[in-house]
């Protein structure tokens, strides 16, 4: 079977998308300046030779956030070339990966998710049980981070780049090839909801491949143990539940419950088992309730702690300064400061403005575009996520409103031939 220059071409671009978003691979391995330029200049030379890369909608997005930067670079001085690359960077790699063939993005997009979540299923399950057996691994080894006060800092490591990441400080969860469960479990969420909602718009060879694929990101996704992860999943499948399908749809559906009462029992079981070490109550009850057993919302425990405080630290900061105080003035103000909110964050360095305008451009094409359901599952996906991370773009959630301005056609077309052909 001979294999054409341009398929390669697309999955590599698919490959490029996934690890340009805090992969171990592009924060600890590759110089991201570096990496950055490279990637602006492949855009640039696609922009200019291929027209189907020149997509008013990336276009516009680039500009109002280049806007932005140089507007709160003028006004504190606390943004500039780098803060807007690591906003940009994320829409040019989702931009490049779609474009280089619109109709069979998609398909690709899920193989390579299943291909690496088949892959880091089987290495957290081995470490799960014989964690020894990392040593024996012959991986790159690094320096990750330090935790703790001077003369009593901890310092953690990890292993493995290209396919998957042990990460000494998640070592019973499954974080993929990127540096914490919270970020791999987007990637995961978004082919969830390309295979919940476009079901009917992927080309399948069979039912049972797609069961296949619908389990395979269902367990990766457990695996995580990412309390945001299990929030974006459950927002995506009672969405799906809801919304009125055919009754092709409602073999998913039963199906997806079981794996829910599946996935419950095992939880349950593990906890009767493990107690407060249990991934239930650790990632569930301590996260959301603060490990009381009232199950009264408290976000005061673990990570929530430091995400509440950067939310609180945020609105103040807008409420002062509603143009925005740059990077310099946000980082000196708190300690947690970007530990995550960055929907709120990006507000309080870029101003309400900025910030307004760049959620209007992100939302509107799945607002026009799609049906009411799957546009308040998208929105709470993307509060859900952003409300959990430090970035406010990832290339796994823009490549939906992206995909859904290439082509009038709108999914109209499957097969077409691929248009790298030349490149």
């Amino acid at each position: 079977m001979i294999v054409r220059k341009s398929v390669i071409t697309q999955y590599l671009l698919i490959y490029m998308m996934l690890i340009m978003s805090y992969s171990c691979m592009a924060i600890f391995y590759v110089n991201q300046s570096i990496l950055n330029v490279v990637i602006l200049c492949f855009f640039c030379f696609l922009l200019l030779k291929y027209k189907r890369y020149r997509n008013s909608y990336v276009i516009l997005g680039i500009m109002i956030i280049f806007a932005g930067v140089v507007f709160q670079r003028i006004q504190t001085g606390g943004a500039g070339i780098s803060g807007f690359l690591q906003l940009a960077m994320p829409i040019l790699c989702a931009n490049m990966a779609i474009c280089s063939n619109k109709n069979e993005f998609f398909n690709r997009y899920i193989k390579v998710v299943c291909f690496f979540a088949v892959i880091s299923d089987v290495f957290w399950l081995v470490f799960l049980i014989a964690p020894q057996l990392k040593d024996a691994w012959p991986a790159v080894e690094y320096f990750t981070q330090t935790i703790g006060s001077r003369g009593y800092e901890t310092y953690w490591h990890g292993k493995g780049v290209l396919l998957y990441s042990f990460l000494e400080i998640h070592p019973t969860r499954n974080c993929g090839i990127y540096t914490e469960p919270g970020v791999y479990q987007i990637v995961l969420n978004s082919a969830l909801f390309i295979l919940l909602f476009w079901k009917d718009k992927l080309n399948f060879n069979s039912e049972k491949e797609y069961n296949r694929a619908l389990l395979i990101i269902f367990m990766t996704l457990v695996s995580c143990q990412s309390t945001t992860g299990y929030i974006s999943m459950l927002i995506i499948i009672a969405a799906f539940m809801l919304q009125n399908r055919s009754k092709t749809q409602s073999g998913t559906k039963r199906k997806i419950i079981c794996l829910i009462i599946l996935a419950v029992i095992v939880l349950l079981v593990e906890y009767s088992f493990n107690g407060t070490n249990s991934v239930f109550h650790q990632q569930i009850i301590q996260k959301l309730f603060g490990g009381s057993n009232s199950f009264s919302l408290d976000l005061s425990q673990g990570s929530g702690q430091y995400r509440l405080g950067t939310i609180l630290y945020c609105l103040e900061m807008i409420f002062r300064n509603p143009l925005g105080v740059g990077y310099d003035v946000f980082n000196a103000g708190q300690e947690t400061a970007m530990v995550a909110a960055s929907l709120l964050s990006f507000a309080c360095v870029y101003g309400v403005i900025t910030w307004a305008t760049v959620l209007i451009w992100i939302l509107a094409p799945v607002v026009s575009k799609e049906k009411v359901i799957v546009t308040i599952a998208f929105i709470l996906m993307f509060v859900n996520t952003t409300l959990g991370q430090t970035l406010l773009i990832y290339p796994a959630q823009i490549m939906i409103p992206i995909y859904l301005t290439v082509s009038d056609r709108y999914f109209k077309e499957h097969h077409t031939n691929d248009y790298l052909g030349e490149f």
